[in-house]
């Protein structure tokens, strides 16, 4: 009796663990990862920039999506814009200085639900300072992808003031406008395979 009352308890967990009710952990995909910044250009309109190294992992929890949590890794000198010399400021000292401050970091403390939405709370690091920030994500999947892998995706973003993570560049027109927003408005667009898994297409 004990050992069909075990064995029927060790079928019944294995079954739900099928069903993905325990956390899994994904990796982000290189090839569909896209986290991009924006700031205001002379008062006018938003030049924008974007990174090309983006790594990290999301422990996804299907039966309950606030106990999943997810850790992104950004690597500043992979920074890129359309425009050359922006380009070589943007990484410099006066903004992100990516010689002293290589990687821009995002680690998940608390999901919750509100209503039909999720929101993240987490610790964000830029230029070595760490601050709280809460926004709004979607967290979809997992689909089976042509290649077997099973794939989830994030999609968030958030505004944060650059003065608040040390960027102290203030410079102004003759007009007083400032050539650079305080506001930088950040996209994250992320794929995520199972860890165990290595093809990515």
């Amino acid at each position: 009796m004990r050992l069909r009352t075990f064995l029927t308890a060790f079928s019944i967990a294995l079954f739900l663990s099928n069903l993905g009710f325990a956390s899994d952990k994904y990796k982000i995909d290189p090839g569909h990862a896209h986290v991009g910044f924006a700031s205001k250009h002379f008062g006018l309109i938003n030049m924008h920039c974007g990174f090309r190294d983006v790594s990290g992992t999301i422990l996804f929890d299907g039966a309950d999506v606030t106990k999943s949590s997810v850790e992104v890794t950004i690597k500043t000198a992979s920074l890129f814009t359309e425009n050359e010399s922006r380009e070589g400021a943007v990484k410099g000292p006066a903004f992100l200085n990516v010689q002293n401050y290589p990687e821009i970091t995002f680690k998940s403390t608390r999901i919750k639900k509100v209503g039909d939405a999720l929101i993240v709370t987490g610790d964000l690091t830029i230029m070595g300072v760490t601050k709280e920030v809460t926004f709004p994500f979607e967290l979809v999947g997992p689909v089976a992808d042509p290649w077997g892998n099973q794939r989830i995706g994030l999609a968030a973003s958030l505004t944060v003031n650059r003065y608040d993570f040390g960027i102290g560049f203030d410079r102004k027109l003759k007009g007083g406008e400032p050539m650079i927003g305080s506001d930088i408005m950040i996209s994250l667009s992320l794929e995520a395979i199972p860890a165990k898994e290595s093809g990515t297409h």
